[in-house]
């Protein structure tokens, strides 16, 4: 009796599995925030109704970084978690929008954003002839709301893809309080019109940046163009992690309800690996859904960011067991010793002359700690790393490049670049240098001829090292960090 009713509990916890597996529609790594030892991941898993799973557990899933298993730890729903969201608005003000449709847009956008939670954030921008931030990230819903009235359609032509490219900066931005999980929100016709830069670009940048972008398709292009850019439009979704709908018979407040429910309906899930590498180089992530015999797997490359790794706990030896205030007194009492001993052997050995010692110079108050130029980047800076780029090969060679990179800071051939190479090979926005968490990161600016570092060219970010070699067109530079 006893065997039977266990063989009939074990066959309906498989059943179970095998429905939950079948049930599953859609699994998506939407975002991740790859910060070692410990890594958060947004996955979109629901079933065919759309809806969320039931029943996931941390053994539900398994992970590994590169060539690293790691391990995972919790998920749970993301309503569940108090995080908020930081929403990048894209609003199209080109007349491919029907100013009807645009009004709808504009009245779905601001009851989005009178419903905003304490812990979220928005900016809203716009697109047309030109990209511009209207509004940078705030949880002002009457600044917001200031900066959607009086828009209107009334550009010729639609720059998307440097919107999006330039939005995807925006939400990589490392501000004190602005929420991990960012997304971009956008209606288009999925058409660019003069961005020089190309699909292949914008799937790069949002791949790289670890940014969604939830999207509505909506077009009065003629049938052949409707169908190939809003393909486009719907790749973007897909490649990012995001979600693409398409304008029916949908109202837009419907639509955007729908594309707000799908942002937050994700769950988080806390990774760990204290062994992984913080290079500043790029590594898949894989995360694998099992259920019975059936996987799914997604994979997104990410930049592992972290000055060192935390190793993992250990056994305390005997000298950890000794009190604080034990090693305190010991360690006065050593001072205390050496200050003794010195000050005998000073009355010992003092010459005996009326002239004034020399106490030498004393720095200048805040002034910045001399850095060897083959150190790595000194942790904590508050205001800036000093650095250096000497041209060691090209046309400018002998020059120096000195700036304090306290944010970003831009190589290019334009004259409003921080780092200015005037090398016809050179791109106008090249490249980029940023602070990031202690570590100076470099990724290329979709460059026409790429970016080079130690003769290998970039795939996403790469860290930059003291003595690294940097080469952009036909312009080598030698990387230092020092006071300027």
């Amino acid at each position: 009796m006893a065997v039977a009713s266990s063989t009939a509990w074990l066959l309906t916890i498989l059943a179970a599995s095998s429905a939950f597996a079948a049930d599953v529609e859609r699994f998506v790594i939407s975002q991740a925030n790859p910060q070692l030892p410990v890594m958060t991941g947004y996955l979109d898993i629901v079933d065919a109704a759309g809806q969320p799973v039931a029943g996931l557990t941390p053994a539900s899933l398994s992970a590994t970084l590169g060539a690293n298993t790691i391990s995972v730890n919790e998920i749970k729903r993301f309503q569940d978690t108090g995080e908020g969201v930081a929403y990048v608005f894209l609003l199209d003000i080109s007349k491919s929008i029907s100013p009807a449709q645009f009004k709808q847009m504009q009245a779905a956008i601001q009851t989005w954003i009178e419903g905003l939670k304490s812990g979220d954030r928005a900016a809203i921008c716009t697109f047309g002839e030109d990209y511009q931030l209207l509004k940078d990230f705030t949880a002002d819903k009457q600044a917001l709301a200031a900066a959607l009235d009086g828009l209107a359609p009334r550009d010729m032509h639609t720059r998307l893809y440097v919107a999006i490219d330039r939005a995807a900066e925006l939400a990589q931005r490392v501000d004190s309080g602005l929420p991990p999980r960012r997304v971009i929100v956008l209606l288009s016709d999925g058409k660019d019109e003069g961005s020089a830069i190309t699909p292949e670009d914008v799937l790069l940048k949002v791949r790289t940046s670890h940014l969604p972008i939830y999207s509505i398709g909506y077009s009065r292009l003629p049938r052949a163009e409707k169908g190939r850019f809003l393909d486009v439009l719907h790749r973007f979704s897909n490649v990012s992690g995001g979600l693409y709908k398409e304008a029916a018979s949908e109202s837009m407040q419907e639509l955007y309800t729908g594309i707000q429910q799908a942002i937050l309906r994700v769950f988080v899930v806390r990774l760990s690996c204290f062994g992984c590498p913080a290079d500043g180089r790029s590594y898949p992530l894989q995360i694998t859904l099992m259920q019975g015999d059936r996987g799914l797997k997604d994979t997104l490359d990410v930049v592992p960011l972290a000055a060192r790794i935390v190793p993992p706990p250990a056994e305390i030896p005997w000298w950890g067991k000794i009190p604080v205030w034990a090693w305190a007194l010991a360690g006065l009492a050593i001072i205390a010793a050496a200050v003794l001993g010195l000050a005998r052997r000073r009355r010992a050995d003092a010459p005996l002359s009326t002239t004034p010692l020399d106490i030498g110079t004393q720095a200048s108050p805040g002034s910045f700690p001399s850095v060897p130029t083959d150190s790595p980047v000194p942790p904590g800076i508050q205001d800036g790393v000093p650095m250096k780029l000497t041209v060691v090969k090209g046309k400018d060679a002998g020059q120096s490049h000195k700036f304090r990179l306290s944010d970003r800071a831009v190589i290019g051939r334009a004259g409003d670049c921080d780092v200015v190479v005037a090398d016809p090979k050179v791109s106008n926005r090249h490249c980029e240098m940023a602070l990031i968490h202690g570590q100076v990161l470099i990724y290329d600016l979709d460059s026409t001829n790429s970016t080079y570092v130690n003769g290998v060219p970039i795939r996403g970010r790469d860290r930059l090292e003291a003595r690294d070699m940097i080469l952009v067109g036909d312009t080598e530079m030698r990387v230092h960090f020092e006071e300027t």
